[in-house]
């Protein structure tokens, strides 16, 4: 799973990107958006990369995550963002699903 760091974590309302799609020999337009899938605090701690670890494996162990990881058209990623409101980190692992999985993600796991 990629990482990605970024100060402004937030990531909805982007508009979905139009991918192309091999099906059978022939080309299709597929709409795509990178929806957050599992979100998670960890506290002050000196390496957070290294406790989000476990945090993350026990997500991809989890229903939704091992139904995501078989769905998702790239590998998901994850990034870090400092919530200055507690000072903790804000993570976020998000993946780039197709609008029918993302709509029975939304219905079942969210």
């Amino acid at each position: 799973m990629a990482s990605y760091n970024t100060s402004n974590a937030s990531g909805m309302g982007e508009p979905p990107q139009v991918v192309l799609e091999w099906h059978l020999g022939e080309q299709q337009a597929v709409r795509v958006r990178d929806v957050v899938v599992h979100e998670f605090k960890l506290g002050d701690v000196d390496d957070p990369d290294i406790y989000a670890g476990f945090q993350i494996h026990e997500w991809q162990s989890s229903e939704s995550g091992q139904w995501v990881m078989g769905v998702t058209i790239k590998s998901p990623f994850w990034r870090r963002a400092h919530d200055l409101y507690d000072f903790s980190y804000r993570y976020q692992i998000v993946a780039r699903l197709r609008e029918p999985d993302e709509m029975f993600f939304r219905l079942k796991f969210a």
